[in-house]
């Protein structure tokens, strides 16, 4: 895995009002259009874990190809900003898709094998999730009333990590 190569963090002093949905330790959606433009995805923590979370990163190509995996310490009530284009670059497959289903793990720190604590690709996902992740992610769509034939559709992530889908995002490659 890769350690914040492509992405940007701040701290940020927020007060949030935390509901249910900012709970949530998995969440998928996509990004399309990207022979258009970039998109970009922002994670929060929203403080509800009352600390740092780890945020896994992980991107499939439409063929099930999955991308280079990114994970990321993310502190209390900071922001997390990635292009998605850069989360899909492979020097290994240097070709990029126009579209990318993304998936987000919020975890737990771990042990590192050098004995501190921070996010480590060895840690176990199962048994390490904790919540406090929101997601949003800014793609291109088509927009008829629009003369550039492109605009901006903000939305928010949502769903439930089931344990094989763990495991193989686990064992993705670095």
């Amino acid at each position: 895995m890769r350690h914040r190569s492509s992405c940007t963090t701040f701290a940020a002093t927020v007060l949030l009002s935390v509901s249910a949905c900012a709970q949530s330790t998995f969440q998928v959606s996509y990004a399309a259009n990207l022979d258009a433009g970039d998109s970009v995805v922002n994670i929060v923590n929203t403080g509800a874990s009352s600390g740092d979370i780890c945020i896994n990163v992980y991107t499939f190509q439409p063929d099930e190809q999955i991308g280079p995996a990114e994970m990321v310490r993310l502190q209390s009530n900071g922001l997390l900003s990635c292009s998605v284009r850069d989360l899909m670059s492979n020097p290994l497959t240097p070709v990029v898709g126009t579209s990318v289903v993304i998936k987000l793990v919020s975890t737990k720190l771990c042990v590192t094998p050098t004995g501190g604590t921070g996010c480590d690709p060895s840690c176990p996902i199962l048994g390490n999730l904790i919540g406090g992740m929101v997601a949003w992610v800014t793609t291109n769509t088509c927009c008829p009333s629009d003369s550039r034939n492109s605009c901006d559709n903000l939305w928010r992530y949502g769903n439930t990590l089931h344990p094989g889908n763990a495991e193989r995002l686990r064992n993705s490659p670095p």
